[in-house]
């Protein structure tokens, strides 16, 4: 079976779609070595993951190397791969994941280490790395945050990478090529050049000794370093990060052009462990900030910019950045997705200038009810400053504020509880006296003991416990209007247990994934009772692993260093327990000493310090801002949608299209209001799975545009599969063109093998019939049609291809798929190998016009005041 009669049985054929904008399109066959990235979860989710990305524009850039991608496929979609007898496959190539010769997954958390397992099966691949030894499997590699403790996937993995790979991912490559074409084809002296790589890490060349249950020694194998450090990216100026980034069809769950401001955070949280694993702080220059900020949203469209980091609110200057994007971009009415702000970073400058954009959400972290327990978590904010942050953001005109909290924390008391619900009370109260119609979301986690932090070995709340803390939270604030989001403590029990495993969880893994375990951090297919079961198959106690561990405990992890010294870990620990704040060691110095630093390469980067402008300076700029011109011109656009855009929906349709006027850079009108878009009107888009060449679009310009400058400038925009057909200036009295369409018409085509499927004496039975009524089934229940009532013609235009027309009016109507299932009786999977195409349709005029066609001169397009 083709891919394409494939992706018509899915329930989202989006998501395996290639020729996303700015994608390469490389032929693979040209390439000396060809790598997949594996997210384990699915496209919408693993395309917003910035490391993901930013790995796959590193490797293609290098012309001999050819970098896939591939996504866990939804549930449905794994199921049709196996029943076609269908192997996994790269997003763009199509091409088995088995030929490839790198396999990267980013393991982005412990819930993931199932679909790990369900990819690796669905693509014919062992699923053990010593059955991979042999013959000419690819060299399957983990990266990201659990790569910190990769030990209870271990078994499944022939290395890892612990650190940030900006940089060795280019020499990992470079290693596979060089034993790909002079090595002796055994794995063992590929480990041995990538041991020489800092940060990989090759779990066979480890040797864990037990004593029991407990574990007693981690021994090297040469050519195994003692302990594998984590990689530092020094200066992110000098590092690469695309600015033309993937823009996908689907709408992803971050849908907008991100910049990566600063990297790292030295606020010390103790229970944090990107905090660790993401030290020393260093930022981007705001003058680099800004050039890719313009050259990104240039390349990509996006309406929306968002800044990351894990404190961008400790960006230098991020009041400065903020209002000079606000400034530079609003003619495009670019938003700016603001982060998590302190109270003091809330200046007036800021203010003012947030109003004038949309707003996305607003966060704080609390983390804790009281201000006790925030020092002991080293959370250096009051009740008072949250309170103030609520204020600020309220007045600012934010609608949708949320509050971070987690339970479960060490030393935590009744009183701490209690204070999560005396703060939310208060700032239920602050809201309803500025905005009641704000809505306040609170979500509650449970504190997870994670490796290589001060909190490692403390111990974690069982499921019951945190079940009845959940619970209380819900009685006490169930007359407040705040909207609770509880962690499944299912979740949270998982996470603690992977968090703390070593190789002894791998047999477990692998029976729940037997089992049907896949998506875990999805409710609707979590599947606990087959982790209960896989736990109690293979002897292994959950509870066992939520326990306090003594200091001298040796975890499974320890071959992995990840800079932060072990004596300044337990030094924090002993802080916590005196409830001390730590100081960040950008305003206080190296006083603590982690490790991390050895402040010549290795430190942390602050943007040097500039001349602030004052806040009256930057007001003036934004009263600067250009208003809009009254004066504006219509034009109508053709186009066609063939090949595998035809399984792009109407919502994906009108968002490429936004972002296509964007990267054309056309001087568009622009909507009023909260959420300002450009002024495109779309003519009703055909089901998806149905090509077609008579689509339209409508255009209001600021300037004026030849059609054929609009046409070429339109053309370079758009991804391949979608051809401007015909441009042409219309007058602004003119109806809309939803409102001037009265009929499409239809061809299908069928298949060389089906072609006598479309029996002419159906064709005439149909004709000649009065009613022809059909059964639809819809999400709210079927329905009876007349497709008698809907159908203008029918009529065989060869063996193998027919043509019909479709009425345009009130009421229910019918889709293409209906009209040849039901008069021809076609099955699900022989509708799937027709080819439809909507090739014409007909508007209401004075006179029938067909269209295409000769266009019917209109009165020429004179320019617009508003009054």
């Amino acid at each position: 079976m083709e891919i394409d009669e494939l992706l018509i049985l899915a329930q989202s054929p989006i998501r395996y779609l290639n020729r996303e904008v700015n994608s390469f399109r490389k032929d693979p066959a040209r390439a000396e070595l060809k790598a997949a990235l594996c997210f384990p979860d699915i496209y919408e989710i693993g395309i917003s993951h910035l490391g993901h990305r930013l790995l796959y524009h590193i490797l293609n850039r290098r012309e001999q190397f050819f970098c896939d991608r591939v996504y866990a496929p939804w549930v449905d979609f794994g199921e049709l791969l196996k029943k076609k007898h269908l192997e996994l496959f790269g997003l763009e190539s199509k091409l088995p994941l088995k030929q490839f010769d790198l396999l990267g997954f980013t393991l982005p958390n412990e819930l993931c280490y199932s679909n790990v397992l369900y990819m690796l099966g669905l693509a014919g691949i062992p699923l053990h790395a010593e059955d991979r030894n042999q013959g000419n499997w690819p060299l399957v590699i983990g990266g990201g945050p659990c790569a910190s403790n990769p030990e209870p996937v271990a078994a499944f993995f022939d290395a890892f990478f612990f650190g940030e790979a900006d940089e060795a991912i280019m020499e990992i490559a470079d290693a596979v090529l060089a034993w790909k074409k002079q090595g002796d084809g055994k794995k063992k002296s590929l480990f041995t050049e990538l041991c020489k790589i800092q940060g990989v890490y090759i779990p066979s060349l480890y040797q864990h000794t037990y004593h029991g249950q407990n574990l007693t020694a981690i021994k090297p194998v040469p050519p195994a370093p003692p302990k594998v450090l984590r990689r530092i990216v020094p200066d992110l100026d000098q590092t690469f990060f695309p600015v033309c980034e993937l823009v996908p069809f689907a709408e992803a769950v971050h849908d907008r052009y991100v910049i990566e401001i600063a990297r790292g955070c030295t606020r010390g949280c103790r229970f944090c462990h990107a905090g660790i694993i993401y030290r020393p702080y260093r930022e981007r220059t705001p003058e680099k900030v800004l050039e890719l900020a313009r050259e990104g949203l240039k390349a990509t469209g996006y309406e929306e910019l968002s800044l990351l980091s894990l404190s961008a609110g400790d960006y230098s200057s991020i009041d400065e950045l903020i209002v000079r994007l606000i400034v530079e971009h609003y003619p495009k009415r670019v938003a700016v997705s603001l982060p998590s702000l302190r109270a003091v970073s809330l200046g007036q400058a800021l203010l003012q200038a947030i109003k004038r954009v949309r707003k996305t959400g607003f966060t704080i972290a609390p983390e804790a009810g009281t201000e006790r327990l925030r020092r002991v978590l080293n959370k250096d904010i009051t009740d008072q400053e949250i309170q103030d942050s609520c204020e600020k953001a309220l007045q600012a005109g934010w609608r949708s504020l949320k509050f971070y909290f987690m339970v479960g924390s060490p030393t935590e008391t009744e009183e701490d509880i209690a204070g999560i619900v005396n703060l939310a009370r208060n700032l239920c109260r602050i809201a309803k006296r500025i905005q009641p119609s704000a809505q306040l979301n609170l979500s509650v986690s449970g504190f997870v003991p994670k490796p290589h932090t001060p909190f490692q070995w403390e111990k974690q709340l069982g499921m019951d416990e945190l079940a009845e803390l959940q619970s209380r939270l819900k009685k006490d604030l169930a007359r407040e209007r705040v909207k609770l989001k509880m962690e499944d403590p299912r979740n949270s029990l998982l996470e603690g247990v992977f968090s703390r495993a070593g190789r002894e969880m791998a047999v477990a893994i692998e029976t729940a994934h037997q089992k049907g375990a896949r998506f875990d951090g999805w409710t609707e297919q979590f599947k606990f009772s087959a982790w209960l079961e896989a736990f109690a198959e293979n002897n292994i106690s959950p509870d066992d692993y939520l326990k306090e561990r003594p200091e001298n405990f040796l975890f499974p992890c320890a071959a992995l260093d990840p800079g932060v010294s072990s004596e300044f870990l337990i030094m924090e620990r002993e802080r916590a327990r005196r409830t001390e704040i730590s100081e960040d060691c950008r305003e206080a110095g190296c006083i603590q000493n982690c490790g991390v630093c050895d402040q010549k390469t290795i430190k942390p980067r602050v943007s040097p310090a500039r001349s602030p402008k004052s806040a009256e300076e930057l007001l003036q700029n934004l009263d600067r801002l250009p208003i809009q011109p009254d004066l504006y011109f219509r034009y109508l656009v053709r186009y066609s949608r063939i090949g595998d855009l035809r399984f792009i929906g109407l919502l994906e349709n009108n968002r490429l299209f936004l972002r296509a006027v964007r990267r054309a850079d056309l001087p568009m009108r622009y909507s009023q209001g909260y959420h300002p878009l450009p002024k495109i009107s779309f003519s009703p888009a055909p089901p998806v799975g149905v090509e077609t060449k008579a689509e339209f679009i409508e255009l209001e310009l600021l300037k004026h545009l030849s059609a054929e400058d609009l046409k070429k400038s339109l053309a370079k925009a758009l991804p391949p599969g979608i051809e401007i057909l015909e441009t042409r200036e219309i007058s602004l009295k003119t109806p809309s063109i939803a409102q001037m369409i009265t009929s499409m018409e239809y061809e299908v085509t069928a298949p060389e093998d089906m072609k006598t499927i479309f029996a002419p004496e159906k064709i005439d039975r149909f004709n000649r019939c009065q009613s022809f009524v059909i059964e639809q089934k819809r999400e709210k229940g079927n329905r009876s049609l007349d497709l008698k009532q809907k159908i203008k013609f029918l009529e065989l235009l060869s063996d193998n291809k027919v043509k019909f027309g479709l009425s345009i009016t009130d009421g229910p109507s019918a889709k293409p798929h209906e009209v040849i299932a039901s008069i021809f009786g076609l099955g699900e999977e022989e509708l799937a190998r027709m080819r439809i195409c909507r090739t014409g349709v007909r508007f209401r005029e004075e006179r029938p016009v067909d269209y295409p066609g000769t266009a019917v001169r209109g009165r020429p397009a004179e320019p617009y005041r508003r009054k």
